[in-house]
């Protein structure tokens, strides 16, 4: 018989002020944030901390908690405003980020949602499914993966926007999700999702499976199956 699947991994989640949070299990705090350009080639940012003063002139975060272990994070520049919800789920944090272009043209944002692990270096790495990948566009299988001797965290868009548009990735110190593609017309707004998942063991596929049961696309297929080679097919085989 095959071993049992591992339950969901034990975290704390910790809302900072400047907008990112700060995910706790294993023993290990490992901070998540984002970098959103603004017009003019600047980023603004939602840091694992206090708010951080690089971006644009007059950036404004806020925070505040929604109860039930939800929380709420506005975040106002001159060009859009960001509404982040965060919900602590039972093996997964839950993130919908709303943008409201504040302008009266088309406005593109480049967008990049991460891991920090400088203080928690991973150990093995899947970018979209292949093992110590380093960046991929995959939209059949926009994942991030990573893992310690003793866990891992998975990070993955959710809505199609995103879905479409993400390009994942785990170099350097950092793993997570960006789009260089999402715009909003002038007075626009979309919400954007994506989800975290702690995971008690370093597997892969065990990320896979949870995030399968959440969304409901664990089906079982009925029969055999084979792959089929590309190589070596001529028009006399068909």
């Amino acid at each position: 018989p095959l071993p049992s699947e591992p339950g969901p991994a034990d975290y704390t989640l910790e809302v900072q002020p400047g907008g990112g949070f700060i995910i706790e299990t294993g023993g290990r705090r490992l901070p998540l944030e984002a970098v959103l350009s603004y017009p003019d080639a600047g980023d603004n940012k939602l840091a694992a901390g206090p708010v951080d003063p690089t971006g644009e002139p007059g950036w404004k975060v806020a925070t505040r908690e929604l109860g039930g272990d939800a929380f709420e994070v506005v975040a106002t520049g001159a060009s859009y405003e960001l509404r982040r919800t965060i919900r602590r789920l039972p093996g997964r944090i839950a993130v919908s980020d709303h943008f409201t272009n504040l302008t009266d043209e088309d406005l593109g944002i480049i967008i990049d949602n991460h891991l920090d692990a400088a203080q928690s270096p991973w150990q093995a790495s899947w970018v979209a499914g292949y093992p110590e990948g380093v960046e991929r566009k995959e939209a059949c299988s926009p994942s991030t993966f990573v893992a310690w001797d003793d866990a891992g965290i998975g990070i993955l868009p959710l809505d199609d926007v995103y879905v479409v548009q993400s390009v994942v990735y785990a170099k350097g110190d950092r793993a997570g999700a960006r789009t260089e593609e999402f715009g909003l017309p002038a007075g626009g707004s979309y919400a954007l999702e994506w989800a975290v998942y702690p995971c008690a063991v370093p597997d892969y596929y065990d990320f896979v499976n949870r995030v399968r049961n959440d969304e409901g696309r664990r089906v079982t297929v009925e029969g055999s199956f084979a792959f089929i080679p590309r190589t070596g097919v001529t028009k006399k085989h068909l």
